[in-house]
């Protein structure tokens, strides 16, 4: 896409010549008409005769362009894999079946480059030959219909002849330059056709059709909202497939149980999560509870009702927390970066408050038998880190961030029943997350329920129980 947008951009510099080779032809014709009458124009029936092998070469030039892209794209993707799974195919001892592979990817690129070479070559033949058969030719009519050819004459012309001879050859590159930025437009205009995000994620600026609901406070929660999993079609194949119900749709995220279901649906969703409280999400399998949080991230599709949440992501509150949101998955994402990187995500080090998040998130004893400690690269270039410890990053990265809605989806069930009491009580009910509303996700009700203000409790796509736990107890609902 770079290369394609830097030979638009450089093509706009030459657009003078759709205009200034065609009048210096035109300028010299005149005057070689008035110096040689109508054996001028002899020459030039030679030019009209060659444009049907002009067009094929033109024609030939696109089709090698397009080809030459292609290649090109197909051997950077080749070297990209390589270079990422470098580790991987020096332990298998795959290094000969990548170097064919790349350099297959490179034969395929370097013979659609020869392919462009000589067609240029027969551009260049083509147009370098044709101004001094125009002379000649002219010549020889001149003198056939019984004219005297001078030198005055013959200089003459011949210098008018040096003049559009510039111009007829810069044309036919300036052409193959034209089909070429063209190819590219193409390829941008496909780029840019590609389906729009979901307009509720594309923007934290938006409303998106009213999506979002900024009332000037603080609140986050839903007000009769439905939801169900965003949708993309699927790709035609070439292989033929018989029709089905499911073969039009591709969902793009599972659910609970990661199993995807494009019927799934959250289902007339209204309520608020206390503000500073830490509400518990609870309910069986598959019943919605990650389903929720996405909602809440706009990664769903929103078929009524709002999301209460506020868009001044610059808001500061009183206690140094943004209007913005810090989530951990349930399978945890990290980057193949070191652990301290990981945490921190971008924000600037605060030693006291990263050294706090290490140990509320039980981190310091897997930090110690680490040789690196935090500086410990993870991914494929470093060392492999448990379930749990990467549970652990995920939820020190989102307890770090300085953000007023922190979203938990079920990191107590990675670790074990001591850690898990360890995070409950110096992370979830500890001072990293007071005064900062806490949604987590959890099966672990009755360890986490004593620090929980608000419970929300899911079944099949809807909220069936939600109340603070006092009035919940005081019903028999606990």
């Amino acid at each position: 896409m770079a290369g394609d947008a830097n030979r638009v951009a450089n093509q706009i510099s030459g657009l003078y010549m759709l205009y200034g080779a065609p009048m210096e032809i035109i300028i010299g014709s005149i005057f070689l008409y008035q110096l040689l009458g109508l054996s001028a124009f002899a020459g030039f029936v030679v030019l009209v005769l060659g444009w049907p092998l002009n067009s094929f070469l033109t024609r030939r030039s696109i089709r090698i362009q397009k080809g030459v892209l292609k290649a090109k794209d197909g051997r950077m993707q080749v070297l990209t894999e390589l270079i990422q799974a470098v580790k991987f195919i020096k332990f298998f001892a795959w290094e000969q079946r990548w170097i064919e592979r790349a350099m297959k990817a490179r034969e395929g690129e370097i013979n659609w480059m020869i392919k462009a070479r000589l067609n240029g070559i027969g551009f260049y033949c083509l147009w370098i030959t044709a101004p001094i058969f125009i002379s000649v030719i002219s010549f020889f009519t001149y003198v056939m219909l019984g004219n005297e050819l001078t030198i005055g004459t013959a200089f003459t012309a011949i210098a008018l002849f040096g003049m559009i001879r510039q111009p007829l050859n810069i044309l036919p590159t300036f052409i193959v330059q034209v089909l070429q930025t063209r190819v590219a437009l193409n390829r941008i205009a496909v780029y840019l056709e590609e389906d729009e995000v979901p307009e509720q994620v594309s923007s934290l600026k938006g409303t998106a059709r009213n999506t979002y609901s900024d009332d000037g406070d603080n609140r986050l929660g839903f007000d009769h909202a439905s939801f169900k999993w965003n949708e993309v079609e699927a790709k035609e194949t070439d292989a033929k497939k018989k029709p089905s119900d499911t073969d039009s749709i591709v969902t793009a995220t599972g659910s609970d149980n990661g199993v995807s279901d494009h019927r799934f649906e959250l289902r007339d969703v209204s309520l608020t999560f206390p503000e500073g409280q830490l509400t518990v999400v609870t309910g069986p399998t598959a019943s919605g509870k990650t389903a929720l949080l996405l909602a809440v991230l706009g990664e769903m599709t929103t078929l009524e009702g709002r999301i209460l949440m506020s868009k001044n992501a610059h808001k500061v509150d009183a206690f140094g927390n943004m209007q913005t949101i810090s989530y951990a998955a349930q399978s945890p994402w990290l980057r193949h970066q070191s652990i301290k990187d990981n945490i921190l995500f971008g924000y600037p080090l605060d030693t006291e408050r990263y050294e706090q998040v290490i140990e509320a998130c039980a981190l310091r004893t897997d930090l110690n038998m680490l040789e690196d400690g935090d500086a410990t690269e993870i991914g494929e270039k470093g060392v492999s880190l448990s379930g749990g410890q990467k549970a652990r990053v995920a939820l020190a990265r989102a307890v770090y961030a300085r953000t007023q809605y922190v979203l938990l989806d079920d990191p107590l069930s990675a670790v074990d029943s001591h850690t898990a009491q360890t995070l409950f009580e110096k992370c979830l009910t500890g001072p990293l997350l007071a005064n900062r509303t806490v949604v987590l996700v959890t099966h672990h009700v009755e360890l986490v329920l004593p620090g929980a203000h608000y419970l929300v409790r899911m079944l099949d796509g809807r909220v069936d129980t939600h109340g603070t736990v006092r009035d919940l107890r005081a019903q028999g609902l606990l």
